[in-house]
């Protein structure tokens, strides 16, 4: 992926279940895009569902480098290492941008 935050090169991990549907989608219809109405529909329907309070999708950043914060540490890095692991996860060079992620 060439176009991304800072212009660098970045390979975004994906489930293959993700990537199938992805690919499906690319071959029926040449490529693929989301319909900014419908994106915000779908994600206000499911904060109204979860009774989630919905203050953005930049939340769904936050509730990922948690989650993946917690489980480099459950694998035994220690804080700095799942901080930076997280931060290039995140298409970041720097650790401690991840803090602002992990409040």
């Amino acid at each position: 992926m060439k176009d991304t935050k800072g212009g660098k090169p970045r390979d975004i991990q994906v489930s293959k279940q993700t990537y199938s549907q992805l690919r499906r989608t690319i071959e029926e219809n040449g490529n693929f895009q989301v319909n900014q109405k419908t994106y915000q529909s779908k994600v206000n329907a499911a904060a109204k569902l979860t009774g989630e309070q919905r203050t953005g999708t930049h939340d769904f950043r936050y509730n990922f480098a948690q989650n993946l914060y917690n489980q480099y540490v459950e694998s035994n890095l220690n804080n700095v290492q799942a901080q930076q692991a997280v931060s290039w996860e995140m298409g970041h060079e720097r650790a401690d941008i991840t803090k602002i992620y992990l409040r």
